[in-house]
């Protein structure tokens, strides 16, 4: 006679559990096409969030003037970051082409015989080498050399329609985060596997790390290169608005920043036979537009919510770069952020015995 088992089986799972399953799998892959359709204009779409977050206070502050109208206030809002933005580029184009075209004015591009020289063919003729030849391979390279730089232009061209492109995403993307964030929040909280204060508290430090990359990168930015302008101005550099422009834009560079422009231009300046504006330009960028700048501009526009310890910013700036390129100096500091804040959030979930 057999015994009846001690314990009956029991179903895995009940048909609500499957369907609970079955439908978190299509909306996870529902999600990572919709990620894949959008990779293209990731750009737009990180830059635009980052600027709703940064731009809230005027929207907060235009809601009540105009009634509450929401949709009217984001949109004062967008376009009056829309058009700082083209203010600001338009003022960095100008100071690009116009200081280039005084640049290129003053440089007269030699041919092959002005390169060679009389004492160049004479040392050809002593190596057995026909000066005519060698001057016919000269100019080619010096036309291969021009119609890179016409490449170049195609480049430039084709850049400045995907920055459009990003502006375009960027703005919309803006919009409605000022519109719509505070709704996202709510559903994040309801759809997202965590406990609500939890995904409150990412959202939370996510939106302050986003405005605090994006003020602090760009304001440090600027000011580093008004710094730089001043000074190379002081020294008596030629070109400095276009040199001061250069270094606003080297200051994005992680590691080196804005010393790729300002080092080299020292050592120049001092080899010209300008010795003590060379020390001028070498101290001025060190003292100021490096140490003030970091250590003084930076941490006012960034705020102690927005720091970052020196090392896992480090990484995450050049992680950052070296994985989604120029805008890496903003979303490495972020991901690494929210890593952080996970770590820390799991700390006080699960203290330390003694603690």
């Amino acid at each position: 006679m057999s015994q009846p088992d001690s314990e009956a089986p029991s179903k895995i799972e009940s048909p609500k559990q499957r369907y609970e399953i079955g439908l978190s799998l299509i909306a996870l892959l529902a999600f990572v096409g919709a990620a894949y359709v959008a990779h293209p204009v990731w750009m737009g779409i990180v830059l635009g969030t980052a600027m709703g977050f940064t731009s809230e206070p005027l929207y907060r502050w235009l809601a009540p003037k105009l009634r509450y109208n929401r949709p009217l206030a984001a949109v004062l809002t967008t376009m009056t970051g829309g058009l700082l933005s083209a203010i600001a580029l338009f003022l960095i184009s100008w100071i690009a082409v116009t200081e280039v075209l005084d640049m290129v004015s003053e440089i007269k591009i030699p041919s092959g015989e002005e390169l060679l020289g009389p004492r160049g063919e004479r040392i050809l003729e002593k190596l057995r080498i026909s000066p005519d030849t060698f001057v016919a391979q000269l100019n080619a390279a010096l036309l291969s050399t021009s119609q890179r730089l016409a490449g170049s232009v195609a480049e430039a061209v084709a850049a400045t329609t995907s920055l459009m492109l990003t502006s375009v995403i960027a703005f919309f993307t803006m919009y409605y985060v000022l519109l719509e964030w505070t709704a996202m929040v709510r559903r994040l909280e309801h759809v997202m596997p965590l406990d609500p204060r939890h995904t409150r508290a990412l959202l939370t430090e996510f939106r302050s790390i986003g405005r605090s990359a994006l003020v602090g990168t760009m304001g440090t930015a600027v000011v580093q290169g008004l710094f730089a302008g001043v000074g190379f101005a002081l020294a008596g550099v030629g070109q400095p608005m276009l040199w001061g422009t250069i270094t606003m834009l080297a200051s994005f560079l992680p590691v080196v920043g804005t010393a790729v422009v300002w080092v080299p231009i020292a050592i120049a300046t001092a080899a010209s036979g300008r010795t003590g504006a060379g020390i001028f330009v070498g101290l001025w960028g060190f003292f100021v537009v490096m140490a003030v700048s970091d250590y003084i501009v930076r941490p006012r526009l960034v705020g102690s919510k927005g720091q970052v310890h020196p090392l896992p910013l480090l990484i995450s700036l050049l992680g950052g770069v070296e994985m989604f390129g120029l805008m890496g100096v903003i979303v490495g500091p972020i991901l690494m952020a929210l890593c952080l804040s996970v770590i820390r959030i799991y700390e006080q979930e699960h203290p330390l015995p003694g603690d």
